[in-house]
């Protein structure tokens, strides 16, 4: 009888099936609250993380120019180290970033994206102690490359906006394939310029201006423009991210 006793007295092991499928209902509720969240945070996560991309091009760019000595050229406008924000022609490549050098049209395609050579213009001799585009012959050997390409998430394009003075939001639209939009900056001091041939000229890149002003806004959004973040470069080299939506 003791025993008997002492058996019905013992703690039982495991779950019972009510107790077992009220767990698994608590998981089933927690589980649909949380999947509808978790889209919509990686999707504005990768246009963080794009805006992100041409933040670290511009860092890297503007670090060269402003610790390199300007090269000397026999005529026209000596090459600089600048940015691209590209969007290739090819449909299944992500848009990028890049770390470009030269003294062209710094938003032309055939420029950003040439595959063969980054610099058209010539690569960089980083030690400084051969010419621009003297195919490695410097008294150090070939000459390191400073390029680098950010690439965006998929899912991911820049987007440009006719500026418009604030309050107003510029109405964005996703960049064409085969385009880019790009800047310089300026030997020792890090100004912007889009172009080399005017270095009196400093710019301000995806900045809101007054209606009928020539600059564009610019940033990088979802696909489905849901999530979009409007990306200024000041004149000064400054970088400035921001929500719009």
């Amino acid at each position: 009888m003791l025993t008997d006793l002492t058996m019905l007295n013992r703690p039982r092991a495991g779950f019972t099936a009510i107790e077992m499928m009220v767990v698994v209902s608590i998981i089933i509720v927690l589980v649909a609250m949380v999947v509808p969240t978790i889209g919509p945070a990686m999707k504005k996560g990768s246009v963080h993380d794009a805006a992100s991309a041409i933040q670290r091009a511009c860092s890297q760019a503007r670090q060269l120019a402003r610790s390199t000595t300007e090269p000397k050229v026999d005529r026209g406008m000596p090459p600089s180290y600048g940015v691209a924000v590209v969007v290739p022609t090819e449909a299944n490549k992500p848009a990028y970033a890049v770390v470009i050098y030269g003294n062209s049209n710094p938003s032309d395609y055939g420029f950003a994206n040439n595959k063969a050579n980054q610099y058209p213009n010539g690569t960089p001799l980083l030690d400084r102690l051969g010419s621009v585009g003297d195919g490695g012959s410097g008294p150090l050997g070939p000459p390191q490359k400073a390029s680098a390409k950010f690439q965006f998430n998929r899912g991911v394009m820049p987007v440009t906006a006719p500026s418009v003075a604030p309050p107003a939001i510029p109405s964005y639209a996703l960049m064409g394939s085969g385009t880019a939009v790009g800047w310089y900056y300026q030997y020792r001091t890090g100004f912007v310029f889009n172009d080399v041939t005017l270095w009196t000229s400093a710019v301000d890149i995806g900045v809101y201006y007054a209606s009928g002003a020539n600059r564009e806004a610019l940033g990088v959004a979802s696909l489905d423009m849901k999530y979009i973040v409007a990306v200024a470069v000041y004149k000064i080299g400054l970088l400035n991210a921001q929500d719009v939506n």
